[in-house]
């Protein structure tokens, strides 16, 4: 049990610790310090509970860094904070602003997306498309090659790729986006063919064993009552 981890582990770290040289990207800041606010309000109610319960010592509860502790750990260190809305980081660091937008979506209209994609060569777009698999990659490269526009299938981006070019990709991203400053534009499957929705499953329940006396039953087991529901 993690509450058991101060008596064998007395220093407290955090993942930044565990990182001294890497760089950190929060997104959204704003988000994730009300994330940790109400991580912290939740371990001191449960502790307390704890507490009140004669189930932990007082002390255990300082086993967890609280959210102004884990800032400061990661604060000192190289971030780069991205936020959708233009806001003050707290870092007294001018902002970068990247008048970023969202990519159209085509949903499989093909004929659009192709006259589109010409339309951003012919403005030296660096076009790139990230698809979910290499078979679809090589389907949808053969696609707008037979529709005239020069595609470079890749492996990697390890290049940026040249101005007025089509790259196509198997990566898996979530959206696409256009940032004109540098003219760079992403589609990715959302756009191409439109959001999959993804099926439910639902597991088979198990059909209770009947008791003929409810002396079958012990202290814990569930029960289910025709009229009351389970207890």
């Amino acid at each position: 049990e993690e509450q058991y981890l101060p008596f064998f582990y007395p220093e407290r770290v955090t993942v930044a610790d565990w990182a001294p040289g890497a760089l950190f990207v929060i997104d959204e800041p704003a988000r994730v310090e009300e994330a940790l606010d109400g991580y912290e309000a939740d371990v001191r109610e449960t502790y307390a509970s704890l507490l009140q319960a004669g189930m932990v010592l007082s002390s255990q509860a300082e086993s967890y860094l609280g959210a102004a502790d884990v800032q400061a750990s990661i604060g000192n260190r190289q971030t780069v904070s991205i936020s959708l809305l233009s806001r003050d980081m707290g870092t007294g660091h001018a902002p970068i602003i990247a008048p970023v937008k969202q990519a159209d979506l085509y949903a499989g209209r093909f004929e659009d997306l192709i006259h589109d994609i010409k339309k951003y060569r012919k403005r030296q777009y660096r076009v790139v498309c990230t698809v979910s698999t290499s078979d679809r990659r090589d389907r949808f490269a053969e696609t707008l090659e037979d529709s005239g526009v020069p595609v470079t299938k890749l492996t990697d981006l390890a290049d940026v790729p040249a101005k007025g070019s089509v790259s196509v990709i198997a990566a898996e991203m979530t959206s696409g986006f256009q940032y004109p400053d540098i003219r760079l534009l992403l589609l990715t499957d959302a756009e191409i063919y439109g959001r999959q929705k993804k099926r439910r499953l639902f597991a088979a329940a198990e059909e209770g064993a009947r008791i003929a006396s409810y002396t079958d039953l012990v202290p814990g087991d569930y029960v289910v009552h025709v009229n009351h529901g389970v207890g």
